[in-house]
């Protein structure tokens, strides 16, 4: 992927659980998104997506999946990018 100029990206990762119990009803459609971040020329853009969509992502399936929610990952429906040109205030 290739940008001329700066731009802000944030993803949104939609995912459907399950319950782990039977009792509780079918499948939930859960987004896990990302923070507004700047990506500039200088970007080096695998660590950029390490450390800023790949890490923070994971991190929230866990603690979702963790706490005691009752759900457990069934799918992963899509991830949705969107990125706008940057402008600094």
């Amino acid at each position: 992927m290739e940008f001329e100029g700066e731009h802000n990206c944030v993803h949104h990762l939609n995912c459907d659980f399950i319950p782990v119990k039977p009792d509780q009803p079918g499948i939930v459609l859960t987004s896990f998104n990302t923070k507004n971040k700047a990506i500039f020329t200088t970007t080096n853009l695998h660590e950029w997506f390490r450390d800023h969509v790949n890490v923070p992502i994971l991190r929230d399936l866990e603690e979702f999946e963790e706490k005691d929610s009752g759900w457990s990952l069934h799918a992963i429906m899509g991830l949705i990018v969107n990125v706008n040109k940057y402008n600094p205030l």
